[in-house]
């Protein structure tokens, strides 16, 4: 017991020892991994890295232009500074983050603006030490957090939230604030109201007892940002804090940050344009990993020449000449940018004050001039970053074509043929093409999956190799056997006892009885008995009476001497039972005359050897069956263990195509349900076949008795095959119920392994439980799992192979018919009649029903066949989500139109003449999940040709309603018809790009592009031309050869959106198609957009962007809380929400006097607003700046920029911004209203509860 406590101690240091060493070497995907030798490196212990400057010297780096950056603060100290920092990841590889120079300061928000790839992760990475430089410094409140000793000091005063979410999914929101705050050591006394405050900051108090792990990932990610403020951390660094948020709550957030700046450094990386406007205080653009300009927003802007927008709408007489000459003699350096419709001007910033005369003059001259209306706007963010780009660039890299052309030059015939596919393939011929890109895509899976792959093909005859090996298959022969009585030590506690009579009047006779008791020594004991008083044989009796059992445990031997008259004689006793007892009793005795006749001197002594009679042939088999039925049984185990691995591994690609819906992207190109799984099968079972294929020729080549014959051979292949069908289809299940790759093969394995366990099991018992009982429970776990019955029939396989062979033919048969009820030798336990408790089961037909036949595990894998196919398509047809549906939501789908609604009776001419109308239909939809309504009462409808935006926040039913266009999820009540169809029997007609983007990371661009194009049906010769000139129309073009899993999220989120314009279908469904995208490349994914509804597409698309819908689409709906609340055009919506947005930058101090003139200032600019703009909205008080709305829609351009010049002189305004209100904003108004009306039904609610 110690030996093993010994081991089990060094077996836990070990491990320990090997868990911290991978750990170290792949910590993950967040953090950055040690080399293999990291053990005997001063740097993993000491974390001192010396700077490499020869790696900067080698990129030629030049030095950073001072004009693009503006002056720092002078005399303050930066909590945050970056220094020279480069990272490179792999040897040769383009920098991450080139020469990063950066600081941060106190009470001052910070943003670090880029688009995805453009280095800001990174940066942030290496500031929370994840991973580390490869020159340069980042320094946390002068801490160097590339020194050990340094960077232990950092945690105490840090506050982070990297960009992901890191919130614990099994804790409550409440919870999960009390835990970081406790791990920020804050202070017992003021922690619950340290949890209120950051609840009603980012609006959590609603969501405080919710788990975490059910919220929406906007929720989420706001408590992520909780998170990292909470514990009144005194630096916070934020990576992209509003992914996944809607506007409003991304309005929340960034309130939140810019009200707990103070006292604070707040270092913010985002791609939002917008975002970085909103909150930065000083703001820095990295491209390429290079930051090309940093200051504040305005020295930014003016920084790239970044105006005003003067857009003029004019009648058909207008002399553009004289507008421009009349622009360009107030306002010099102004430019005409465009004058397709409508007149667009670029007004520079500085001549901000001459504004107000060119308004006066355009207002004056409005009728010579033939101009209608006229309205001044702010370039964009987006604009900004675009020029900020273009310069970056400069040479390196050129544009697409189509991202330089005007979004809406797209025209042309070239252009208009460039995703017109006019012929596809059918019939025959398509088939062949759709089977050929499926398998095509299975290889490559298992090409770039190499050890999947060969534990599919290999893991059978391997096994099966080291199960023979470790079970040969042998007859041990019996050797020479040397007699003596240690072979009856031990039978009994007590030691052996020897007894001998004589008769002590005869000499001879006493010399004899005295050599044949010095033959035994300890532990033997001798006894001698004198004849005349009792005979041996008498003594022996009576012991036997008084206890028989010890009688036959410790009496072997016994010798009588006596003499007769004439001559001595010896009697040997010995034991009835053991058969090598009369030997061993006649050996003793004649060891006593030798020692008698010799007198001991010469030192001899007999010695019997037993040596077996040949076998005779059913005795071999006998010895083969009770020799080999153990390795059999644990090669049939180990081979069913094998197959749990194989079958488990074909489950990974199917959980991976449907939990990423690329499954459901090729069943909309028109593949049928049914030859998706049959091409699946043909594939996976050939793979199989392979393995089994490997494993004959290995039985065929050991020649494994009962398995290896020519008779035998085609029962195991049958039995291999039709159980291979059996376990696929089991996998084809488990698949449509995994929600991911590692569930689904646990699940597999684990399943085949409870057959293993139970069979097992069932085998030990075998022999202690009834036959019928046996029968009973073997019909009933065959049934029921597929590896059990593996297992138990190939065994049975063997074992009636074996007793065939020892029992079926002519002697046995003979001798059992000429035989009566005997037992006592092997042939008649051949005798099913007469073989009582002991039979050797065998059934001359091996498909017998009766064990050992295997009718019942051959016949019951056709039956589970049946049953997985049947759950496969009820599943693929939602038979249980529609009976869920019936039976649970049928209270739910008995909803009453609300209040103020009507609905059109639904005759057949009136419906039948709206869906000839229109692509899509979506009638009175209502969406339930449980008791909550995230759809109600839905209805909208799609022209054919037209472009329609559904726009809503977060969590408003977008995705929703995609979902169920899609057929992903059931509706609760109402239709949806596609092209005069029931959107069931629609769907194959649909292009799809999801929210998330359903690809394959193991493919490349091309062969995802190639597949789908194949599977749509574009004849062959067509397929290559139109993949080139959709990946160049996207921008795809150079990194088409790069495996999908490299590519950021802004390429996969394009090559999404080449999928569903791939053959340009009827009907385009796009779910926030440029999400996360940078502007070149929206523009890229608009202008594509625009040709394909140019060529007749009809396109529904959900966004959070209200530019997207004003570039790309004719209509829009506002969704909002699962409500449609507004449908028509931006036109009406303008004229809705029409109004101006006032931004009044106040006069800039240095961080040392600010706080004694920034109210004094703030409070004269609001007097002075309030009095000129009754009617002026305060949006935002913050402590360099105020916003306000406007909703006036009468106000002068001319009266805005004289009376904020006249402010500006007066009151200290620095700068001033004047737009009309964007269509963002609008949004937010028309989504504001439904969500205080949700607000306040959940008050009513909570008081109704109370």
């Amino acid at each position: 017991m110690k030996d093993v406590l010994f081991i089990f101690l060094g077996d836990t240091v070990f491990f320990f020892l090997l868990a911290w060493y991978i750990e170290t070497m792949f910590p993950g995907k967040y953090l950055e991994g040690q080399s293999w030798y990291f053990p005997v490196t001063s740097l993993y212990w000491t974390g001192n890295k010396k700077p490499r400057t020869e790696v900067i010297q080698s990129f030629g780096m030049h030095e950073l232009k001072p004009e693009y950056f503006e002056k720092e603060p002078y005399g303050v100290r930066p909590t945050i500074e970056f220094k020279h920092l480069t990272k490179i990841f792999r040897k040769g590889s383009k920098p991450a983050v080139k020469n990063l120079f950066l600081k941060a300061y106190r009470n001052q928000i910070t943003v670090l603006l880029g688009h995805d790839g453009s280095g800001k992760t990174t940066a942030v990475s290496i500031l929370l030490k994840k991973c580390h430089p490869t020159s340069g410094k980042a320094f946390i409140k002068g801490c160097n957090v590339s020194i050990e000793s340094e960077s232990r000091k950092i945690p105490r005063f840090l506050g982070f939230c990297p960009d992901y979410d890191i919130c614990f999914d099994h804790l409550s929101v409440e919870e999960n604030l009390y835990f970081y705050c406790k791990m920020k050591d804050f202070e017992s006394e003021g922690l619950s109201s340290q949890i209120d405050h950051i609840m009603g900051l980012f609006d959590l108090e609603l969501k405080r007892k919710s788990v975490v792990g059910n919220l929406t990932a906007g929720w989420k990610r706001k408590l992520s940002v909780g998170i990292a403020l909470i514990g009144e951390s005194e630096v916070i660094v934020i990576d992209n804090p509003t992914s996944h948020m809607d506007s409003y709550s991304r309005r929340i957030v960034w309130e939140a940050l810019k009200a707990e700046k103070v006292f604070r450094t707040i270092f913010v990386t985002t791609s939002y344009m917008d975002e970085a406007d909103a909150i930065g205080d000083r703001m820095g653009i990295i491209d390429k990993g290079e930051l090309q300009c940093f200051g504040s927003t305005s020295f930014v802007k003016n920084l790239y020449d970044a105006g005003y927008h003067l857009i003029i709408e004019k009648d058909d007489s207008c002399k553009i000449a004289h507008v421009t000459n009349l622009i360009k003699s107030y306002i010099p350096g102004s430019k005409l940018q465009s004058s397709n419709g409508t007149l667009k001007y670029v007004l520079p910033l500085d001549k901000a004050p001459f504004l107000q005369f060119l308004f006066t003059e355009l207002e004056d001259k409005k009728d010579s001039l033939k101009i209608s209306n006229y309205f001044l706007s702010q370039i964009t963010m987006e604009e900004l970053f675009d020029r900020v780009s273009l310069k970056a660039s400069a040479g390196s890299y050129v544009l697409p074509e189509f991202a330089r052309e005007s979004l809406y030059d797209v025209t042309g015939e070239d252009s208009l043929n460039l995703l017109f596919v006019k012929e596809r393939n059918d019939g025959f011929v398509l088939i062949l093409q759709q089977a050929v890109a499926i398998w095509k895509k299975k290889f490559l899976f298992s090409v770039r999956h190499i050890l999947l792959f060969l534990s599919q093909i290999l893991i059978l005859p391997f096994i099966f190799i080291v199960s023979n090996t470790f079970t040969e298959d042998e007859i041990i022969p019996y050797y020479p056997l040397h007699l003596n009585l240690e072979l009856l030590f031990n039978v009994s506690d007590k030691p052996i006892e020897v007894f001998y009579s004589v008769n002590p009047s005869n000499k001879q006779s006493r010399e004899l009885s005295n050599a044949f008791a010095s033959l035994f020594k300890n532990p033997y004991e001798t006894y001698l008995l004198d004849s005349r008083e009792e005979t041996l044989n008498e003594h022996l009796l009576d012991i036997a009476e008084e206890n028989p059992l010890e009688y036959h445990k410790n009496y072997f031997l016994a010798a009588d001497f006596y003499y007769n008259g004439n001559s001595n004689l010896i009697t040997a006793f010995y034991h009835n039972k053991a058969l090598h007892s009369p030997p061993l009793s006649l050996l003793y005795v004649h060891n006593t005359i030798l020692k008698y006749l010799t007198k001991d001197d010469a030192g001899f002594f007999f010695e019997v050897i037993n040596h077996p009679l040949p076998m005779k042939n059913p005795e071999i088999a006998m010895v083969k069956k009770t020799d080999s039925l153990l390795p059999c049984f644990l090669i049939a185990q180990d081979l069913m263990f094998s197959i749990s691995i194989a079958m488990a591994s074909f489950i990974v690609p199917l959980v991976c195509e449907r939990s990423r819906q690329f499954k459901k992207l090729q069943l909309l190109t028109g593949l049928s349900r049914f030859f998706y799984w049959i091409l699946t099968f043909l594939y996976d079972f050939s793979t199989y076949i392979m393995a089994c294929s490997l494993l004959i020729l290995i039985l065929n080549i050991t020649g494994l008795y009962g398995c290896s014959q020519q008779q035998q051979l085609g029962r195991v292949i049958l039995f291999l095959l039709i159980h291979g069908i059996a376990g696929l289809l089991f996998v084809y299940c488990c698949s449509c119920f995994a929600q991911s790759s590692s569930a689904g093969y646990i699940y597999v394995f684990l399943y085949h392994v409870l057959g293993l366990v139970i069979q097992f099991s069932l085998a030990i018992l075998e022999h202690n439980i009834s036959r019928n009982s046996y029968e009973n429970m073997d019909y009933l776990f065959s049934f029921f799992l597929p590896s059990y019955a593996f297992v138990q029939g190939f065994l049975n396989l063997y074992k009636n192979w074996v007793n065939n062979q020892a029992c079926n033919n002519e002697r046995v048969l003979i001798a059992c018919e000429q035989s009566g009820n005997f037992t006592g030798y092997f042939e008649f336990r051949c005798c099913k009649e007469k073989c009582g408790h002991n039979c050797y089961w065998w059934e001359e037909n091996f498909f017998s029903w009766k064990s050992p036949g295997i009718g019942k595990h051959t016949v019951f894998p056709f039956v589970q066949i049946a049953i997985f196919i049947t759950i496969i398509i009820l599943f693929e047809h939602k038979i249980f989500s529609v009976l869920k549906l019936r039976f649970l939501d049928t209270f739910l789908m008995k909803k009453e139109p609300s209040e103020g609604e009507t609905r059109e009776p639904e005759n057949s001419s009136s419906e039948n003449s709206l869906r000839s109308n229109e692509c899509l239909v979506v009638r009175e939809v209502t969406k339930y999940f449980k008791t909550k309504c995230v759809l109600d009462n839905l209805m909208f409808s799609v022209s054919r040709g037209e472009t329609f935006g559904l726009v809503g926040r977060k969590n408003a039913g977008k995705t929703t309603i995609m979902d169920i266009i899609m057929g992903n999820l059931l509706i609760s009540h109402g239709q949806v018809y596609v092209n005069e169809k029931d959107n069931a029997k629609a769907q194959r007609k649909i292009g799809f790009c999801p929210e998330r983007s359903a690809l394959l990371g193991f493919l490349t661009g091309e062969e995802t592009l190639l597949l789908f194009a194949s599977l749509r049906g574009i004849p062959q010769p067509q397929i290559l031309n139109c993949v080139y000139h959709l990946s160049k129309l996207l921008d795809l073009d150079h990194i088409l050869k790069q495996m999908v899993k490299d590519y950021n999220s802004c390429a996969k989120r394009k090559l999404s959106v080449a999928i569903s314009l791939l053959g340009t279908p009827p009907l385009i469904v796009l779910d926030e198609p440029t999400k996360k995208m940078d502007p070149t490349s929206c523009r890229c994914v608009w202008n594509a957009l625009l040709q394909a509804s140019n060529v007749g597409c009809t396109i529904l698309l959900t966004t959070q962007r209200m530019d997207e819908c004003e570039t790309v689409c004719n209509r829009i709906g506002i969704l909002a809380n699962g409500v449609l609340v507004y449908t028509g055009n931006l036109t009406e919506l303008k004229r809705k929400y029409e109004g101006y947005t006032l931004h009044v930058e106040l006069m800039h101090k240095t961080l040392t006097r600010r706080a004694m003139t920034s109210r004094t200032s703030a409070e004269e600019a609001k007097i002075w607003i309030e009095d000129w703009f009754p009617e002026a909205i305060l949006k935002a008080d913050l402590p360099n700046s105020l916003y306000y709305y406007i909703p006036h829609r009468d106000i002068k351009w001319s009266m805005f920029f004289r009376t904020m010049e006249k402010a500006k002189r007066q009151n200290q305004i620095y700068h001033y911004l004047i737009n009309r209100t964007s269509l963002e904003q609008m949004l937010f108004f028309a989504t504001t209203i439904s969500t205080v009306k949700e607000k306040m039904i959940t008050e009513y609610l909570k008081e109704r509860m109370k």
